[in-house]
């Protein structure tokens, strides 16, 4: 069934996830900076 999933999808989908993480973590450094 998960064959569909290409490597190269789960790679682009994984740099998403790791960019929205990085854009959360940066905006809460902002807006809460210790």
């Amino acid at each position: 069934m998960f064959r569909i999933l290409d490597s190269r999808m789960v790679m682009k989908m994984m740099m998403t996830m790791i960019t929205k993480m990085n854009i959360l973590i940066a905006v809460g450094h902002l807006m809460n900076p210790s």
